[in-house]
């Protein structure tokens, strides 16, 4: 909504930037802007770069953008970060600099340094505060549910992992995380001879070829992917 409302009001000449930290969330961020605003923009990271008056751009492209706005003649009318925590580094705020952004917007859920007084490198004050039993209470997410692993302590993980799976997995897809692909490997393979259908996903392949996961139809357990990327 704030996109919609500020393009409304966003002068010849000056974009809007909204930037992400990786390309999948610059492709489903435009599909969102483009139902509300009526109209797709443009976006810019490694194999697409589009300027419009309304711009979604990978955080790693920031400095390309600049340039090629600088270049074309367009300035920066609002910028708006998503996890700004990640924004911090000298390289990047040096290009948000180069952006000379009329005005600025982070989102993030650690708006402070550890100390949590001194907000982040680049940014002033919290304008607007959304806890996490708001969200609750709103039932923008439910609520978190804790199941501790009570079996010994000298239980190897990857048998206590297989437990949980089969005692209290709900139904649906779920997510095993591995150290390396070849863990990745290995692991998805001793689930599969437990008889848990667990497909192996590298989180860096092609996005278009990552397999996707979805309840198992045999047992309606969860199935979980061995994600090879730590």
């Amino acid at each position: 909504e704030i996109i919609y409302q500020a393009s409304r009001t966003m002068r010849p000449g000056y974009a809007i930037v909204v930037c992400t930290s990786r390309q999948r969330l610059v492709r489903q961020l435009a599909a969102t802007f483009a139902r509300r605003l009526g109209h797709r923009p443009g976006v810019w990271y490694a194999r697409k770069k589009e300027i419009s008056t309304v711009i979604v751009a990978c955080l790693d492209s920031i400095g390309t953008l600049t340039e090629a706005m600088r270049a074309a003649g367009w300035r920066c009318g609002l910028f708006v970060a998503d996890e700004a925590h990640r924004y911090a580094t000298p390289a990047i705020q040096e290009s948000i600099d180069g952006l000379a952004p009329s005005r600025r917007i982070g989102c993030t859920a650690t708006p402070f340094t550890s100390d949590d007084e001194t907000p982040l490198n680049g940014w002033g004050r919290v304008v607007v505060e959304y806890r996490l039993s708001q969200a609750i209470r709103d039932r923008a997410l439910v609520p978190p549910e804790v199941y501790p692993w009570t079996g010994a302590d000298a239980e190897p993980v990857d048998v206590a992992t297989l437990q949980m799976i089969r005692d209290i997995a709900p139904p649906g897809p779920g997510v095993v995380s591995a150290v390396s692909i070849e863990d990745a490997e290995g692991y998805a393979a001793a689930l599969r001879a437990e008889g848990v259908d667990a497909p192996m996903s590298r989180s860096r392949g092609s996005w278009k070829t990552r397999p996707t996961t979805r309840p198992a139809p045999s047992t309606g357990r969860r199935r979980p992917r061995r994600n090879g990327h730590a």
